[in-house]
């Protein structure tokens, strides 16, 4: 039978910082995503009414318009510090292609909020950016950007009833025996 003895988790203070760095990543990305909402917003009503263009055709238009100036506030100010190994025209592209993801699920939102629903097509846009900006969010953070948090490191120390101490590190599933 083994008693729990100690629980310790090292690098408690970077792992803190780490998760400070991403909050404060998050709420910029979301600010950057409000200012995409304005210009999608004023964009697709400008090629509507002004450019007498289908409402699909004007979306998937102003999403690209979105997509690119939300990228350079995004590497400008949001991941500003990260060292990323590609290029910024490469982070441009990797951007614009998984917001095309992105642009997959807001056409598609908005064509069942719209057609189907009942929606008026600039309620049904924002709903639709909202529903999209979870994929484009967690995709770019993990692929354009490359960051990647460390696995928070937990080690467990037990004793046996024979005095013999054990330490489990849980996220890297070292195991670690010793006398004791």
């Amino acid at each position: 039978m083994r008693v729990l003895t100690n629980t310790y988790v090292p690098g408690t203070r970077r792992l803190v910082a780490h998760a400070r760095t991403h909050v404060q990543r998050m709420a910029r990305f979301a600010i950057v995503g409000t200012c995409g909402v304005a210009v999608n917003t004023v964009t697709l009503f400008l090629l509507v009414n002004m450019g007498h263009l289908n409402k699909l055709i004007a979306a998937a238009m102003a999403t690209e318009v979105t997509i690119v100036t939300n990228f350079i506030m995004n590497d400008v100010w949001t991941f500003r510090g990260v060292h990323s190994r590609l290029s910024w025209p490469e982070r441009l592209l990797r951007y614009n292609a998984v917001a095309l993801g992105g642009l997959i699920i807001t056409l598609a939102v908005l064509a069942m909020l719209t057609l189907w629903v009942g929606l008026h097509y600039l309620v049904a846009n924002l709903i639709a950016i909202a529903t999209a900006t979870i994929w484009n969010y967690v995709v770019n953070f993990r692929l354009t950007w490359r960051v990647h948090l460390h696995a928070m490191n937990i080690v467990t120390t037990m004793r046996d009833l024979s005095g013999t101490q054990s330490a489990t590190h849980y996220g890297d599933a070292q195991r670690v025996r010793g006398g004791g």
